[in-house]
């Protein structure tokens, strides 16, 4: 499609402006609390990717690389 949803899975002390994102919200939500401990715990990130501002695409992982400032209405769904 020209235009698709993708996940991001911000785990404690990470970036939340990183370039992978995830077509897949599980693969995210695993990024997103794999560091989580008692004080801390991640998040997932949602935005909408542009066809012609994707930089590449790996399958196996249903990932997508683009530069955050390409996605449109990023927000935090959880």
């Amino acid at each position: 499609p020209e235009e698709f949803e993708v996940y991001r899975g911000v785990s404690v002390g990470r970036n939340p402006k990183g370039m992978s994102w995830s077509r897949d919200f599980e693969t995210a939500a695993w990024f997103a609390n794999r560091f989580n401990n008692a004080e801390e715990t991640g998040y997932i990130q949602k935005g909408v990717a542009r066809k012609e501002n994707v930089l590449a695409y790996f399958g196996r992982e249903n990932e997508v690389v683009i530069y955050p400032k390409d996605l449109d209405r990023i927000t935090v769904v959880r």
